[in-house]
């Protein structure tokens, strides 16, 4: 049977899956979907799907990868973005593929060296954290689990308090450590265990972090794979980009240091002082000391350098004020806006290095044998590291001599000043390594702008050759929401906007018993509306929660989702991966249209650069970015055919401005324009009445 005849045996309208699922609704979508990947898969092309909630694409592009590395004998390498998705695809669509294609197709899940229990390095910490209080704590949690577990996963241990989480650094899987022959997979390296399962897998999950440490540079230790996939494909740029990106701030600086150690303070010098308490040679103990009592000053002093650079660099002059972004451009580092102590900071800290350095090959003699040794050395190592790659990170921002990147300084209420760069485009770093000559396949369920996958595929460098394919909604959107513009609103850069958006979003919360979910794009907005409102919403039962407080954002979807009247007040996380389905949210609002910010420095320098090629900032970039994430946050209403709400858009720019229509266009539904606050409340209220009356003959019918 050809690969595309055992696709049409799942996917065709009375398939096997019509078969296996209960109360299945064929797709024409999905399986149109399912046979463009077997043929990319199977010509070695490169395909960009958008595919709308309720496709089912997981499943079409896993079925057509799991016959072809089944047949071919292939890998095919899966890369999602969120934990949630490969959740989904281990625990719903993966014993489902089974039954659908093969139950012997192989699935292995790789994370990065961290992830992983190195049992050597636990067996070896456990008698020093029974030293502790702290320690103690952890073993007790900790160490039936560590007992059990057959694939090393922390992600699996047990819940640990946040303060004993950092213990996990202490038995995690450390490259330097790792290296040892001793080291192997029957010995308790899960890392390695991983790895050589992944080798004799049909399909291999990993995430986009590892995918792109893998193809910007390697490290990631994936196995050679015959084909990728990319689910959640938005998130792909701004990930390689991040993986670019450098940074150093005063936290991050002082914290490596410390890292080193310091008198009375926990870090490498400390742990080396109690190692060789235990040495017989008082002479040598007492050799030892100085040595590390001469280290700890100079590092004493270094850090105090420090302290006193990073508040210099926050006092200049140009400096941002606290929350603000300030760039700064090519060449800055010869007579720039840094301290004239910048260099010599960096030279006193490449001498601490130095000298660390000897420190390290004078106790690799005496601290070289056994694993306990060993492991004290790699911790040494591993702090010398991230020193020399911190000194690293300060000179090129220092220096600012990459044309290809742009850079800016930031003031941080947690971090204190930072030095920022990221790339401005990836053409040139991910486009040609993304596919490699392997068959490529993307997918999201937001990637068209105007219809056109064309403004992705030039965020990933892929210019030529891209076979595109954009899927229809599966879901009546006409017949399932209503979208109302109020056209009283304030343009948002008025003063009097806030005002707006608290009087509609608490008239829609206060007339409309339904659940709300607000998306802003500002975190300031969000707290100045909530301020508004939360007390005459509280007041009549309504719950009010607002991103940014106290919880996170699973903690707050919870809450939104156990409450029977709420409104929840979210920022840029809620705009996907979230999911409430019916009654659990009916009214969507959207304060404003999610334009990136044109003074961001990388929005700055990306839309010079676009200029500079002929092209236009706003065109190029700015609308196609934000008519993705407009599609993205609308998408948060509606993700089954059972769902009805309100879309209420709070922007009247989407009403006035020419580029107003290319968002409608992007929405695929009418927009209707209300002119008061009591036109908005009366059509919301009207069409819940009509969608319920809808519903009710629906039910009848069946």
């Amino acid at each position: 049977m050809s690969l595309q005849a055992s696709i049409d045996r799942v996917f065709g309208p009375r398939g096997t899956l019509s078969r296996v699922l209960d109360r299945h609704e064929w797709r024409p979508q999905q399986a149109e979907m399912a046979a463009a990947v077997r043929a990319t898969l199977e010509n070695s092309e490169t395909l960009i799907v958008e595919a709308p909630t309720g496709v089912g694409k997981s499943l079409a592009y896993l079925v057509s990868g799991a016959f072809w590395a089944k047949a071919e004998g292939k890998v095919l390498l899966v890369s999602t973005h969120t934990r949630n998705l490969q959740d989904q695809i281990l625990r719903r669509d993966l014993p489902l593929l089974r039954r659908l294609t093969d139950r012997r197709i192989d699935v292995a899940v790789l994370k990065g060296r961290a992830n992983y229990l190195c049992r050597r390095r636990w067996e070896m910490a456990r008698p020093e954290f029974l030293g502790t209080t702290d320690g103690e704590a952890f073993t007790r949690a900790f160490e039936g689990w560590a007992q059990r577990t057959e694939s090393g996963d922390l992600d699996d241990a047990p819940a640990l308090a946040p303060r004993l989480r950092a213990l996990l650094s202490r038995v995690s899987s450390e490259a330097r450590f790792c290296a040892s022959n001793e080291c192997a997979p029957d010995q308790g390296c899960y890392f390695k265990l991983s790895r050589r399962r992944a080798r004799d897998a049909h399909l291999v999950l990993v995430n986009h972090a590892l995918l792109v440490l893998e193809i910007l540079g390697g490290g990631a230790g994936l196995p050679p794979y015959d084909g990728l996939v990319v689910d959640e494909a938005h998130h792909l740029p701004r990930v390689a980009a991040d993986a670019l990106a450098r940074s150093v701030s005063s936290r991050s600086w002082i914290s490596v240091l410390m890292g080193l150690g310091g008198q009375g303070e926990p870090g490498a010098t400390d742990r080396i002082r109690r190692a060789i308490r235990g040495w017989h040679s008082r002479v040598d103990r007492a050799r030892w000391v100085a040595r590390i009592r001469e280290l700890e000053a100079d590092l004493g002093s270094l850090i105090d350098r420090s302290r006193a650079y990073f508040d210099a660099l926050r006092s200049m002059e140009g400096f941002p004020a606290t929350g603000g972004r300030a760039r700064y451009r090519l060449g800055a580092g010869s007579g720039g806006p840094f301290p004239e102590t910048t260099y010599p900071l960096l030279d006193a800290a490449g001498a601490l290095l130095d000298a660390h350095r000897r420190f390290l090959d004078e106790l690799s003699g005496p601290l070289g044998s056994g694993d306990a040794g060993r492991s004290l050395l790699s911790e040494i190592s591993g702090a010398i590291e991230d020193l020399d790659v911190a000194v690293r990170d300060l000179t090129f921002l220092v220096e600012a001599g990459d044309p290809g990147a742009v850079f800016w300084f930031e003031n941080e209420a947690n971090d204190g000043a930072t030095i920022r760069s990221r790339p401005i485009a990836l053409s040139d770093s991910l486009g040609e390594r993304l596919s490699g000559g392997r068959p490529l396949v993307l997918t999201s369920a937001t990637l068209a702008v105007d219809g056109s996958t064309g403004f992705f595929a030039r965020q990933c460098g892929l210019r030529e050759g891209c076979r595109e394919l954009v899927l229809p909604p599966v879901f009546d959107l006409e017949r399932q929401v209503r979208v109302l513009v109020p056209r009283l609103m304030r343009d948002p850069r008025d003063a009097g906007h806030e005002v707006d958006l608290a009087q509609a979003i608490e008239r829609l919360a206060r007339e409309i018993p339904r659940k709300i979910l607000v998306l802003f794009t500002s975190h300031e907005t969000l707290r100045r509306v909530e301020e508004a409102i939360r007390g005459p919403l509280e007041d009549r039962g309504i719950h009010v929660y607002a991103q940014g407080r106290d919880a996170s954002r699973q903690a707050l979807a919870q809450a939104f989702q156990a409450s029977e009247r709420a409104v929840l007040l979210g920022a840029a996380s809620f705009w996907e991966g979230v999911d409430f389905p019916g009654e659990e949210l009916e009214i969507l609002v959207m304060v404003r249209l999610p334009f990136p910010v044109p003074t961001d420095p990388y929005v700055e320098a990306l839309a010079e650069r676009l200029r500079e090629e002929g092209g236009d900032g706003f065109e190029d970039f700015m609308l196609p970015e934000a008519i993705v994430r407009f599609r993205q946050g609308f998408g948060r209403l509606i993700r089954s055919r059972g769902d009805r709400g309100i879309f209420a858009i709070l922007d009247p720019r989407i009403l006035r401005r020419s580029y107003g229509e290319r968002f409608t266009r992007a929405l695929g539904i009418p927009v209707k324009a209300v002119v008061s606050w009591e036109d908005l409340v009366r059509e919301g209220e009207a069409w819940f009445q009509s969608a319920s009356e809808e519903g009710g003959r629906e039910e009848m019918q069946k």
